[in-house]
């Protein structure tokens, strides 16, 4: 596949359909397609650009539209997703149980599996997946299937299920392409197949050009090749455009292994910061980060950590 924009150009595309639409969330008289297109937007660009506090905010936005329409089985299932993605499990449940419907959907029932997954219950999240792709083999699920496969050590089948994934596309989902090639790419990273990653992500940033995601990818490789200086400045490049704080804790790590003490104290010290922030605002999505940075404990599998 070859590039059609990228994420810059994606992302004001959205910006415009955002103030297109923005007067239709503060009143009932928006028809409800308006209203759910607006909502959906402020998801969309939130979760592209991975800011959890924009996700807060459509969490609010949607409650706020909810009442609004007289059937918001959409919106409950743009709640589940959101919720999802904040780490807020038992508001994902509550999401898919509010209207029928949406618990009963394709989309419902692989987010019950994945809420099974992050639970631990990985043959009933297996048994969901599978049993949506036996009515829809769908990318997203393969994804899922892929995902968990690769969890459970089945690396071949893993990759087998993302290519599949990938077959699924049309030409215009150059982002869902350039996703699944990171996740191609990091199957093989973890498994110490550095040259493989590399040309995944590189077809991903061909495919989809300054994707964030792809460039966190590239520069945690560097950082496991011991290219610590190299990755921190790809890691400052992406913080200066979306608020990722786990980032921070990432370039701090990697200053220290460059043994840079005075960058990597600024950086450690910004990460503690945000995530201390965020648990004030009574957020749980960066506990676990906040954990590893207090006992010391690389986020990232960085070759000398």
């Amino acid at each position: 596949m070859t590039a059609a924009g990228g994420y810059a150009a994606e992302m004001r595309r959205i910006d415009e359909d955002i103030v297109k639409t923005e007067d239709a969330a503060s009143t009932a008289l928006s028809s409800p397609d308006r209203i759910t297109r607006h909502v959906y937007r402020l998801y969309q660009k939130a979760s592209i650009a991975g800011d959890l506090a924009g996700l807060t905010a459509v969490e609010h936005a949607i409650d706020n539209t909810i009442p609004l329409l007289s059937n918001p089985a959409d919106l409950y299932l743009l709640k589940a997703h959101a919720a999802f993605k904040l780490h807020k499990l038992a508001d994902v449940d509550s999401a898919l149980r509010a209207v029928r419907s949406v618990y009963d959907s394709h989309e419902g029932r692989l987010i019950r599996a994945d809420l099974d997954f992050q639970h631990g219950h990985y043959s009933a999240a297996e048994s969901g997946y599978v049993e949506v792709l036996g009515h829809e083999r769908s990318w997203g699920a393969l994804a899922r299937l892929a995902h968990l496969r690769g969890k459970m050590g089945d690396v071949a089948d893993a990759d087998r299920l993302y290519e599949e994934a990938e077959d699924q596309l049309t030409a215009k989902e150059m982002r869902a392409y350039a996703w699944l090639e990171v996740q191609r790419g990091f199957l093989d990273f973890v498994h110490g197949q550095f040259r493989e990653a590399r040309s995944h992500y590189h077809r991903a940033e061909a495919a989809y050009p300054g994707y964030w995601l792809v460039e966190e990818h590239i520069a945690e490789l560097l950082g496991a090749e011991g290219r610590y200086e190299e990755a921190a400045g790809i890691f400052e490049r992406v913080v200066s455009v979306i608020d990722r704080s786990e980032l921070d804790q990432a370039i701090g790590e990697l200053y220290e292994l460059a043994e840079q003490s005075g960058p990597a104290v600024h950086w450690k010290q910004r990460a503690l910061s945000a995530y201390l922030q965020s648990v004030q605002r009574g957020e749980v999505h960066y506990y676990h980060h906040l954990v590893d940075l207090l006992y010391g404990r690389c986020r990232r599998r960085w070759r000398s950590c």
